[in-house]
């Protein structure tokens, strides 16, 4: 199961997205309305936390928005005590369950699990995610290709696992950068960059492709490694 989680306090979200890592949930976390949108256009998720107030989101932006799509996202909201707008309203227009902070973790995925009939994650998603060849224990920052085990940093890890969760879509530059735990705002871009260049060294040059002025998005061509066959490895378009 994938949660999408949408705060704009980097304490709080951090551990919000610990504590989901512990129940075996994988959580992208956004800080921003228009990155929540990105996010939401880009990928799939089984649910959404979304804290406000949030600075460039109202909360009737918010329901327009979820009720709007043709797939609708559940989303749990999360006021503040003294914000906390008519819960009993916000669940007729369309939000799935409200809650005021301080928010118990464990009664929150109580309520994430009865939204979807009380389903519990699967092991391999608590750990293991794979991509063609390529395997990542996100818990143990360490990636295998094939056979060949690949090193990775922290902030390489974040920015792989995200990638491999989009399988091949679109992932936005901004919700890569959001991925990264860095308390300096200002150095995520940069990072995201240098990511890709080492894991596009550390994989195959063509694992990781540039869209132009979007993104990145993992190759649809499942990731082989060339050592394992003798191959050469392709090289990225950029589109």
């Amino acid at each position: 199961m994938r949660l999408l989680l949408a705060d704009n306090n980097r304490d709080r979200a951090n551990a919000m997205q610990a504590a989901f890592g512990r129940a075996g949930y994988a959580t992208d976390w956004v800080r921003t309305g228009m990155h929540l949108r990105e996010a939401v256009s880009t990928r799939a998720y089984d649910c959404g936390v979304v804290g406000v107030p949030m600075p460039d989101l109202s909360v009737d932006s918010l329901l327009q928005f979820i009720t709007g799509r043709r797939a609708r996202l559940p989303v749990i909201l999360v006021t503040d005590a003294g914000s906390a707008p008519d819960h009993a309203a916000m669940r007729r227009k369309g939000v799935a369950d409200c809650l005021v902070r301080p928010v118990n973790v464990e009664d929150l995925t109580a309520r994430i699990r009865a939204l979807h009939g009380g389903c519990v994650p699967r092991e391999e998603e608590k750990a293991l995610l794979t991509y063609g060849s390529l395997r990542l224990d996100v818990e143990g920052l360490s990636a295998f290709l094939g056979e060949r085990e690949v090193g990775l940093t922290e902030c390489e890890c974040s920015i792989l696992a995200t990638l491999m969760r989009s399988e091949g879509q679109l992932c936005s530059s901004s919700v890569l950068e959001d991925s990264l735990r860095l308390q300096r705002t200002e150095l995520r871009s940069i990072a995201v960059e240098i990511c890709i260049h080492y894991l596009r060294r550390k994989l195959t040059p063509g694992a990781i492709v540039t869209v132009k002025g979007a993104g990145y998005r993992m190759n649809p061509m499942p990731v082989r490694d060339p050592r394992a066959t003798g191959c050469s490895s392709p090289v990225a378009r950029q589109s």
